[in-house]
């Protein structure tokens, strides 16, 4: 019987054939296996097998069963031994696929038609895209948009409502479904509050109303900042100017926060809100309503953006013009300059944002090509239109921005020099806005702002679309400035620059609480971070271990070394101390401290005592020993076992018992200063007198009958014989300093032989002020060799040989120059005021003298009732005539002549004088060949650092211009 088979002869029953074999045929020994493409559908007894169903297949022989074909394939026949692959990558939606139409793409994919009219799957793009597969077309994500004529083509949209997802060419009400990221507002529409919204009855007229008011608001405020910036120092405050600081700080605040909206941050509201609020402050001018009046294209309304910068400079200029009108005498070129540097440096942030709005851009997903952030419908170097917004960009950069940096940058590097050489006062004039703001030694941090300012903007252009990395180098920019800010702490209020420090760390607050807020896992972040952190550790190890190593070396090779230290009191004695240095430097090539050159923390001067110095030398005059600093620096000598040497001035007297035993807490002044927060103690001062002012002590008693250049060069040259100053004076260890013929001092013969030369620098000091005369002694210095090259010499009045005075006359008459050193006691010494008459009176006869007064600080210009009645009758030999030559002194520029500044400040000084100095004599008498010309207002060094003092301005460049007027309510 079919389906039955008799395995064995001695069987008494045939058996079924089991499942996947068959018997066709009565008495069959076996069963046979169904070929592949078949099956006995599971059952046993078959008689033979039946074939695979389409959408099923039987691979090997004798299968149970047909199995229905995978996913991803399908067979179309019956007795399908496989099935067939779909093709192009696709795949079926279930098991047991019958047909080729079956197969399409699977979810996350999309079927992308080929030329030939095949299709291939391609991977949907996230997160832009949700492909369900399976013939359903890809539908865009909320956020991303896609245009009618490119549907697979997704643009990131900046602001996720603009996009509201769905089908190609889908955006948010009234915005232009044409445009790339929805970026513009459709016809009729205009962008205001983050959305499109209708113009409605919106007319030209209310456009011209709202440009009416802000012309009303911006005339008075560009006004009111133009009379600010140009008003006269001397009406400049601390105050008005930390008004003035503050006001712009909070300004450029507010700027930072809009670079910080630029960033690839989800910011949280209100931040939020208050960054798109802030978009007027980066040249947008969208929120004016333009395009309800006019269609602009996106490269005139970024024209129309950069208009307020041609605004606020056609304002001031227009503004200045009118005072010229009014007053002639302004300078207009200078006071345009620093009006519009002092805008340009307010708004410097919103100008440059605004100049390189094509280059802050934001990319879409894929290789879709970047949008700008200011104007999405504008693909980032891949139109027409940014590539004539980006020429825009960059000419605007080089007429604003750039400029303005580079006039920084050189108005900084000379200030130094601009503020005691007369001739730069019209740039110092103009760049003004730069140094007013700040104390006058930290006159650079104008350029660490811009620096500042600079790098901010550039962070979401140089790591766009990296938000992590941006926050982290915008987060380590603003700690190294608060830290910079914090160590120079530049502005003239304490609260000033401690509000400007806790404004930096509360912006770092805001952007690291904005980094914690964003999700960057749909973010494309290259692995730049990790690389970052990497190196931030291994720079802190390296830090470390520099700082370390920098720490060991300190402490075994002391640098700089000083060989000599002066001690001194710098009301007394600031100008010797300074003498004495540059005769020790220059004699014997060695280094010597003094605190007006190397100071820069009073909390190091003992520190500097104990470890970098060979020798302290105590300069001694009438109150050297009442100054806690002094003592202070005796006392740290005293104990560390200091080599010490003492030269006594003609002013010093020693104090007696009392004052060095229970009146010393009195004698000494200590009042502000806490010397024991050092370790020194008066018990330590008590010590240090007594054991200084004995004989253990090596002493120069300076010689009083000899001038102060003199004694101090005479002084200079004993040092070499320090070791034997005890055999030198017997058993005393005083040596006192007697006149030589040494190469200071001045002999009758060197006094007739310069009366033999002609185109002699004569100098004339107070002989009876040991400060005037060692000023005089710097200028010496300072002026020899320069002077020596011009083929002149340097001539010293009333220096220690007595000369006659038709002998001085003569000398005066036939010198090129007469310097006039303007000290406390000038008007009251014979001496000088015969000098001054004689210079004078030259003048009047047709000498080619110049006359060239330096005022100190100690100088007060004097009023016409002083010189009428205050000086002694008997200094005038004609009175009238002689008053009147002394009246004309004051009519020349007095130059600044600061001795107890730095020697940078006071080489600028002389280099000044030099330059009042005719550099070409005619010795047979001719006129005069060069005379430079000097500006109407000189700078006067006032401090330590680098100030100014500024005189009234002239309009007159000749030497005998008047500068300082003689009624007693106008002279200073």
């Amino acid at each position: 019987m079919p389906g039955l088979y008799q395995p064995y002869s001695s069987q008494v029953m045939c058996v079924l054939c089991p499942a996947g074999r068959g018997a066709a045929h009565d008495g069959a020994t076996e069963c046979e296996a169904c070929a592949a493409g078949s099956s006995t559908m599971g059952k046993e007894g078959r008689a033979q097998c039946e074939p695979c169903e389409p959408g099923q297949e039987a691979v090997a022989p004798g299968q149970e069963r047909c199995s229905s074909c995978p996913r991803g394939t399908y067979s179309l026949d019956e007795g399908s031994s496989e099935c067939i692959t779909c093709d192009s990558g696709t795949t079926t939606r279930e098991l047991g696929s019958r047909n080729a139409s079956s197969c399409s793409c699977s979810a996350g994919n999309y079927l992308m038609k080929t030329a030939g009219g095949q299709g291939q799957c391609q991977a949907c793009q996230t997160p832009s895209f949700i492909c369900a597969g399976f013939g359903a077309e890809p539908v865009i994500v909320a956020g991303y948009m896609s245009l009618v004529d490119e549907p697979l083509k997704a643009f990131a949209c900046l602001e996720p409502e603009h996009c509201p997802g769905g089908g190609p060419g889908r955006c948010a009400a009234h915005r232009d479904a044409s445009s790339v990221a929805c970026g513009d507002c459709a016809a009729g529409s205009y962008e205001g509050s983050g959305k499109c919204q209708p113009c409605q009855e919106y007319q030209s007229w209310k456009l011209a109303l709202v440009l009416l008011a802000v012309v009303i608001v911006m005339v008075p405020v560009a006004l009111a900042s133009m009379k600010f910036v140009n008003r006269e120092d001397f009406f400049m405050t601390h105050s008005s100017t930390d008004v003035a600081v503050l006001v712009s700080m909070s300004v450029s605040v507010l700027q930072a926060f809009t670079t910080f909206g630029m960033l690839s941050l989800t910011w949280f509201e209100p931040v939020a809100s208050l960054f798109k609020a802030l978009g007027a402050l980066s040249l947008n001018l969208q929120i004016l309503r333009v395009s309800c009046v006019v269609n602009i294209g996106p490269v005139a309304s970024f024209v129309l953006d950069l208009c307020p910068i041609l605004a606020c400079a056609g304002i001031a200029f227009g503004s200045l013009l009118i005072k010229k009108v009014r007053k002639p005498g302004t300078d207009f070129m200078a006071q345009y300059v620093n009006t519009m540097g002092a805008l340009g440096s307010m708004f410097f942030i919103s100008i440059v944002l605004g100049c390189m709005q094509p280059f802050i851009c934001y990319s879409h997903p894929g290789r879709n090509g970047m949008s700008m952030r200011s104007r999405p419908s504008v693909l980032c170097f891949d139109s027409k239109s940014h590539t004539l917004m980006s020429a825009v960009g960059i000419v605007a950069l080089g007429l604003v921005p750039l400029p303005l940096v580079a006039l920084a940058c050189y108005s900084t590097r000379k200030y130094p020099l601009m503020i005691v050489r007369s001739e730069s006062h019209r740039l110092l004039t103009a760049t003004r806005f730069l140094f007013l703001k700040f104390k006058e030694e930290k006159y650079f941090y104008g350029i660490v702002l811009m620096a500042k300012s600079l790098l901010i903007c550039l962070v979401p252009v140089a790591f766009r679309d990296r938000g992590q990395v941006q926050v982290v180098i915008m987060t380590s920019m603003l700690c190294v400035f608060v830290q910079v800010q914090q160590e120079l702490r530049p502005w003239h209020s304490n609260v000033t620059n401690t509000v400007d420090g806790l404004i930096g760390i509360l912006m770092t607050v805001v952007l690291v609480s904005g980094a914690l807020e964003s999700d960057y896992t749909a973010m494309a972040q290259a692995s730049v971070l990790p690389i970052i952190g990497t190196v931030a550790l291994v720079l802190i190890a390296v830090l470390a271990v520099v700082a370390i190593v920098r720490a060991i070396y300190r402490h075994f090779r002391v640098w700089p070394y000083f060989h000599h230290f002066v001690t001194h009191h710098k009301a007394d004695a600031a100008a010797q101390a300074r003498l004495l240095k540059m005769l020790i430097d220059t004699a014997y090539n060695q280094n010597t401290f003094i605190d007006s050159d190397h100071l820069k923390d009073l909390d190091t001067l003992f520190d500097t005592v104990k470890t970098r110095v060979g020798q302290l030398i105590v300069l001694l005059t009438r109150d050297t020993l009442k100054r806690p600093w002094c003592a202070g620096e005796i006392a740290t000598a005293y104990k560390c076992n200091l080599e010490v040497l003492v030269m006594e001035g003609p002013s010093f007297y020693t104090p007696t018992v009392d004052e060095l035993g229970a009146q010393l807490n009195t004698y000494i002044d200590v009042s502000g200063v806490q010397l024991s927060k050092y370790g020194i103690h008066l018990s330590d001062i008590r010590e240090a007198y007594h054991w200084m002012l004995s004989e253990a002590v090596p002493s120069l008693a300076l010689c009083a009958d000899e001038a102060p250049r003199v004694r101090l060069e005479q002084a200079v040259a004993c040092l070499k014989n320090l070791s034997s100053f005890s055999t030198i004076s017997g058993n005393s260890s005083v040596m006192r300093v007697m006149s030589t013929n040494s190469s200071g001092t001045r002999t009758p013969k060197d006094w007739h032989d310069h009366l033999k030369r002609s185109g002699l620098v004569v100098l004339s000091a107070d002989p009876n002020d040991d400060e005037a005369g060692a000023a005089a002694g710097i200028i010496i210095v300072k002026l020899q060799a320069k002077l020596g090259h011009m083929g002149s010499g340097l001539h010293m009045l009333h220096e220690g040989v007595y000369e006659e005075p038709a002998d001085q006359r003569r000398l005066i008459e036939l010198s090129r120059a007469l310097v006039v050193l303007l000290t406390a006691r000038t008007l009251s010494s014979k001496p000088q005021l015969d000098a001054i008459i004689d210079g004078m009176s030259a003048k009047e006869t047709g000498s080619q003298l110049v006359v060239i007064p330096l005022s100190t600080p100690s100088f007060t210009f004097p009023s016409e009732t002083f010189l009428a009645t205050s000086l002694p009758a008997e200094f005038y030999t004609k009175p009238d005539a002689d008053l009147a030559q002394i009246k004309g002194l004051f009519r020349f520029i007095a130059s600044a002549f600061t001795f107890h500044a730095s020697n940078d400040v006071i080489q600028l000084q002389t280099d000044a004088i030099l330059d009042r100095i005719p550099a070409h004599f005619d010795k047979h008498g001719g006129r005069r060949i060069r005379q430079l010309s000097i500006s109407n207002k000189i700078s006067m060094a006032r401090t330590n650092s680098l100030a100014s003092n500024e005189l009234e301005s002239t309009q007159s460049s000749d030497l005998e211009s008047p500068l300082v007027p003689l009624d007693e309510d106008d002279v200073n």
